[in-house]
């Protein structure tokens, strides 16, 4: 043998004799998710068939400075599927389908690297055929920041269209939405389907969605919303005017405003069925005692405003408990509600605060020395750099 890359060599084998290193994969999967299908089919064709580095895929495929990510995107993603150095560059001259087919009579499991070269390979399509859409040229795009248009914001919410034909053989309609906080892509989905009406609009709400799970304070005007489509006259990328975005977040506020008053209703009900008087005749009177920290308006209210994570130690319910944490947090009166003998008005903003029952405890922990917000932080802070 006189390459490190190839076990038998193609000039003394037939296409379908070639035999191929075993993959070796790790457990890592961070950067393998971190990308869309299409992107690690392209990361996995220009590894096998181009012999391309690992920093040129992270600078002219992912879209990234290579010179800060150093390539470690791309190694993450083929590591994860198993391929290293003695893989690279072993189908130089091959074509797609000889590729799979060589790689469907080895002995090992190759399904995920012939998944990636067979959804580059649509109808027997060979990457250069693939022209309704060039994934290269939208990172290209990101990497140049050519979804800045007019003013630039902290946020930008990007749809991208790809046409059926080239997404699955099941000709399915599908947009990538991409979230980009200062410039850096923090999440991506994809939202496909055979029907395309409204799914642009599904598509939006999908970025919508995954903003305010960045940021639930976040403001309308630090957000820009751009459509990509290839092919454009003028210009592929396209920022959306007009009401269409303050629309859509109206329409995201509502909805989310009403699951958390119901999921208020609910939460206060728990609390209230771990009180020896809540069966009791008297337990109206002693529930209108605490109404004002448990009116399920003003704790809405104060989660709309301040969000889900704990005050004082950042918990969030959500992260740790999944679906059976979601929209719930306690909510703290910062006055003291033994000081209160009468009905008063309450300012959501200033006079309650989100924070996790391990919090809530310990603040009320003394009833002569409740704990301020400020107080709280601190004793955390104390005991964090104590090692205690």
């Amino acid at each position: 043998m006189q390459s490190k890359n190839k076990s038998v060599l193609k000039s003394e084998y037939p296409n379908d004799m070639l035999r191929i290193p075993d993959l070796e994969p790790v457990k890592r999967s961070r950067e393998f998710q971190a990308y869309d299908p299409t992107v690690r089919s392209r990361v996995v064709y220009e590894y096998i068939f181009n012999s391309k580095t690992h920093r040129w895929i992270d600078e002219n495929i992912i879209g990234l400075n290579s010179t800060e990510s150093r390539g470690y995107q791309t190694m993450g993603i083929l590591h994860y599927i198993g391929l290293k150095d003695k893989h690279k560059g072993i189908f130089k001259g091959y074509s797609m389908n000889d590729a799979i087919r060589v790689l469907q009579k080895q002995h090992s499991n190759f399904a995920m690297v012939i998944d990636c070269l067979e959804s580059l390979n649509i109808e027997g399509k060979s990457m250069k055929d693939l022209n309704e859409f060039d994934h290269m040229l939208f990172q290209q795009g990101l990497h140049n920041k050519e979804y800045v248009i007019g003013n630039k914001t902290k946020y930008y919410i990007i749809t991208v269209k790809i046409e059926p034909d080239v997404v699955s053989p099941n000709f399915l309609s599908k947009y990538l939405v991409y979230l980009l906080e200062d410039d850096k892509v923090l999440k991506h989905v994809d939202i496909q389907s055979g029907v395309t009406k409204q799914l642009l609009t599904l598509a939006k709400k999908e970025g919508i969605k995954l903003l305010h799970q960045q940021n639930p304070m976040v403001k309308i005007e630090d957000v820009t919303m751009i459509h990509y489509k290839q092919g454009r006259n003028k210009n592929d990328w396209q920022k959306d005017y007009g009401e269409d975005l303050a629309d859509l977040f109206e329409e995201f506020q509502e909805s989310l405003n009403s699951s958390i008053l119901k999921t208020s209703f609910n939460d206060i009900d728990s609390e209230r069925s771990e009180e020896d008087d809540y069966y009791n005749d008297g337990a109206t009177i002693y529930y209108y005692g605490r109404r004002y920290e448990r009116n399920p308006k003003n704790r809405a209210k104060t989660i709309e405003i301040q969000g889900l994570n704990c005050a004082g130690c950042g918990f969030n319910f959500e992260k740790v408990y999944g679906e059976r944490g979601k929209d719930f947090i306690e909510v703290h009166h910062i006055k003291p509600l033994s000081t209160i003998q009468e009905e008063v008005a309450i300012n959501p903003e200033t006079d309650l605060v989100p924070v996790c029952s391990n919090c809530h405890r310990m603040i009320h922990r003394r009833k002569d020395e409740v704990l301020t917000i400020e107080e709280l932080k601190e004793l955390i802070k104390r005991q964090s750099n104590t090692g205690d």
